[in-house]
């Protein structure tokens, strides 16, 4: 896709990384958790959470670049919970004024292009991502409970399994 550039985040980028982070949740989570908490999350908590993961080998973070400017950002890795599957999409969010542009999809392909044994965790309530998962052949391997800001949430596992 024209103007689009993937590459991997670095700690020059993690303080816009953090930005992108915190606006991501409050756009796609604000009708969904507790609107207070999602502005309430310290950019502090958030760039030390993206310290470690770039610091962490299992796992690739990539940032996404829109005509100069980053708009979004992915990480993939060994699963978390290998008897789902192998690898893990962990985070995959674009700023809500590039959605519904072919960018996610063009992405998410890019990410995948040659991983056969993968999975994502979403929130049920998060319709916009099930579709999104299911528009990219996800298939709806389980879903389990989890409490999220003292707040019980069911989550879709997708999976892509060959």
């Amino acid at each position: 896709m024209k103007n689009i550039t993937i590459s991997p985040i670095t700690t020059p980028d993690i303080w816009e990384i953090c930005l992108i982070h915190k606006l991501c949740f409050i756009e796609t989570y604000f009708s969904i958790l507790d609107k207070n908490s999602l502005i309430k999350n310290e950019l502090l908590t958030i760039e030390n959470y993206w310290k470690r993961k770039i610091s962490n080998k299992d796992i690739a973070s990539h940032k996404i670049i829109f005509n100069n400017k980053i708009i979004g950002f992915f990480s993939f890795g060994k699963s978390r919970k290998e008897s789902i599957a192998a690898n893990e999409i962990f985070t995959f969010y674009i700023l809500q004024e590039f959605q519904k542009q072919g960018i996610g999809t063009y992405v998410f392909k890019h990410l995948t292009e040659d991983k056969t044994n993968f999975y994502v965790e979403v929130f049920l309530e998060n319709k916009n991502a099930c579709l999104f998962y299911e528009k990219m052949n996800g298939k709806k391997h389980s879903f389990f409970y989890d409490t999220f800001e003292a707040k019980k949430m069911k989550i879709q596992v997708y999976s892509w399994l060959i």
